[in-house]
């Protein structure tokens, strides 16, 4: 059960999803059956995609349950410094198997996995918090205020700052 649907594989789903965002947001006159039909819509195109994937492509609940606990002590150390051989060793694999489950179970590698986790924390810092963006940094576990910056810009198309400073004026 791959769980991870990426724009570029896929930008019909994501702009579903994001037209079903808008409408919820919106809450215009007759909201309920634009809803309802976006969630038609939705269920098809994700139904069509299933039915593409061949047996070959099927992910095994044994996959799944052998980097689960890579998935705990990424969840509760994700502030922390983790290395993948070290998600590796916790699975008792070795890293190259645990790579190749890792990406097959979750559509991308396990350190892109721990930025991405990172980054979603640090979002809820900006939201929630008046911290520091060093400070927000820091918890969500980059170790350095420039690469926080970076993989930011690169995921959000924007800095941190802009971020919040945007969201701020929302709400």
């Amino acid at each position: 059960f791959n769980n991870i649907i990426h724009e570029s594989d896929h930008p019909e789903i994501v702009f579903m999803v994001r037209q079903l965002i808008t409408e919820l947001d919106k809450k215009e006159k007759g909201y309920q059956s634009v809803i309802r039909s976006l969630v038609w819509g939705l269920l098809v195109l994700l139904q069509r995609q299933i039915k593409e994937q061949t047996n070959d492509n099927l992910i095994t609940p044994t996959e799944v349950q052998r980097i689960y606990p890579a998935l705990q002590h990424i969840s509760a150390y994700y502030s922390e410094n983790i290395g993948v051989e070290e998600l590796a060793k916790i699975c008792h694999c070795s890293l190259s198997t645990f790579r190749r489950i890792f990406k097959r179970c979750l559509g991308c590698l396990p350190q892109k996995y721990l930025t991405e986790y990172r980054l979603k924390v640090a979002i809820a810092g900006l939201l929630a918090s008046n911290k520091t963006i060093l400070d927000i940094a820091s918890d969500s576990g980059f170790s350095t205020l420039s690469s926080f910056n970076r993989h930011f810009k690169e995921k959000y198309k924007q800095t941190p700052r802009e971020f919040r400073q945007e969201r701020k004026k929302l709400y």
